[in-house]
């Protein structure tokens, strides 16, 4: 066989990537300079929004000496995502275009797929904003229950179908994560 590429075909069987006349199909597409650029400056204009916002965060009581804030984490992490994303910029101002040759083309589906992602976790966050609801006279959290919906919801729309995706890893997931961060970390979610 040699050197040449080999890849499970999605029916099952075995393909080298080229068609019969022995054209590849899904050729990778070209290195491009422009997109990033564009991707590291769009980078950085999230990430210095991001730090501009995180110091903008209301305390609720000043904190002592010695101790962080409510500000501390945001500010660390778009901090840290500015610095990456300016290195990265002055690494493409600098060098040629990385090749893309470990990219996959889109596949049909792929920007619907993209879209409805978006919309979802549009939802999600719109959900999320209403944090306690009362439903036949209890008090629920709404984040737990949202996040678990989000993540059924995203696994199915990329492929799951067996129940433990659709059921105990969002359930698991989202109980963890409000374990994690509502009840041992206080983080009002």
């Amino acid at each position: 066989m040699g050197s040449e590429h080999v890849a499970v075909d999605t029916v099952g069987g075995w393909s080298d990537g080229a068609d019969d006349e022995g054209v590849v199909a899904d050729a990778p597409p070209p290195p491009s300079r422009a997109m990033e650029i564009t991707v590291a400056v769009a980078g950085a204009l999230v990430m210095g929004t991001a730090l501009v916002l995180a110091q903008q965060i209301e305390l609720r009581r000043e904190a002592g000496p010695g101790q962080i804030d409510a500000r501390f984490w945001p500010t660390l992490l778009a901090g840290a995502g500015l610095a990456a994303a300016l290195g990265r910029l002055v690494v493409v101002l600098l060098r040629p275009a990385d090749p893309r040759d470990d990219l996959e083309v889109v596949r049909p589906g792929g920007p619907l797929r993209l879209a409805l992602t978006l919309v979802l976790t549009v939802a999600f966050v719109a959900v999320w904003e209403l944090r306690d609801v009362v439903l036949l006279g209890y008090e629920l959290r709404v984040f737990p229950y949202a996040c678990a919906l989000l993540l059924a919801a995203l696994a199915w729309l990329y492929g799951a179908r067996s129940w433990r995706s659709l059921v105990l890893f969002p359930v698991l997931a989202a109980a963890l994560t409000y374990a994690l961060f509502g009840v041992l970390l206080r983080i009002p979610l």
